[in-house]
């Protein structure tokens, strides 16, 4: 599976979070390989982080 495929599909579950991480931290190129128990959960912590922000941003506005 290409990394763009990977991508593709955590975009189309619905894990957006999740694919901007992994894009930013694998694919960058002074960042040395991490292990992928690392690579997993960042991205686990940044989905979670990621919605929980869009859910208090959400409330703010309807609150505004």
């Amino acid at each position: 599976m290409t990394i763009n495929t990977i991508i593709l599909k955590l975009k189309q579950l619905k894990l957006s979070h999740a694919a901007n991480y992994y894009e930013a931290h694998y694919l960058a190129p002074s960042n040395p390989q991490i292990s992928t128990t690392k690579l997993i959960e960042g991205m686990l912590e940044h989905e979670i982080n990621g919605r929980h922000n869009n859910h208090i941003n959400k409330w703010q506005y309807r609150q505004g």
